[in-house]
């Protein structure tokens, strides 16, 4: 919940789906309070977020892009839906004119949009906090290892050990979590931290997990809650 004395933020839980509901004025001084809530919630990887808006007030339409701001943010990582629920009103005019966030579906009614939700299709996931001694490498290496050998996905049994590793290496912060998320022909290998990695060492991080996968992959980083960060690789899984 946020609330700001001009916005408040109620949330709930229907279905494993986090419904967000914004009630009061978006302008300039709460425009980072929904961007933050959203991607808070958007990182906690519900089923989904569904965002109401009959109650809310935009100051200037441009404000409407703190929600494609958000969705661009989770769309590779965690790739959770973001859709928005909207009925008659001046918020669904915004949108159905040269506003309109046309690639994030809105709906009139919340019942909707959860009817309409497309669910993750992740089949398991890992998420592992690391110890903060010299041995951090070697326990991520061990569990992203456990986890190919569970999953069964023995052609990255010795990939995804190293990519963790090496997303480690690149993040050297004290605290920090191994994220492994297994969905159909896609494997996700990623550490949560408040450290980010340094925008001068991409290409060589890139250059980096290129040579040690040998396949098609994605990857970047996503800002999560409390001055975290997500640095993710997003592996295919050869057939």
């Amino acid at each position: 919940m946020g609330d700001d004395g001009q916005l408040k933020i109620d949330v709930r839980e229907l279905d494993g789906v986090a419904v967000v509901r914004l009630v009061g004025t978006l302008d300039h001084s709460t425009y980072r309070l929904v961007h933050d809530v959203l991607l808070d919630h958007a990182t906690t990887e519900p089923v989904g977020v569904v965002v109401e808006l009959d109650e809310l007030v935009v100051d200037a339409p441009a404000l409407l892009v703190v929600f494609d701001a958000v969705w661009l943010s989770t769309l590779r990582w965690p790739g959770i839906p973001l859709l928005l629920a909207v009925s008659d009103g001046p918020v669904r005019e915004l949108l159905d004119r040269k506003f309109a966030l046309r690639h994030i579906p809105f709906y009139r009614t919340t019942a909707q949009a959860l009817t309409a939700m497309v669910r993750p299709r992740y089949f398991d996931h890992v998420d592992a906090e690391l110890p903060t001694c010299g041995c951090k490498a070697r326990v991520a290496e061990l569990i992203a290892e456990r986890a190919c050998l569970h999953w069964r996905l023995l052609p990255l049994l010795d990939v995804a050990p190293r990519v963790a590793v090496e997303l480690l290496r690149n993040t050297a912060g004290q605290s920090a979590s191994l994220l492994l998320r297994w969905g159909r022909d896609k494997l996700s290998v990623a550490v949560r931290t408040t450290c980010r990695v340094d925008i001068r060492h991409w290409h060589d991080l890139r250059h980096d997990i290129a040579g040690i996968t040998g396949c098609s992959f994605s990857m970047g980083e996503t800002p999560s809650s409390n001055g975290r960060h997500v640095v993710w690789a997003v592996l295919d899984v050869p057939a």
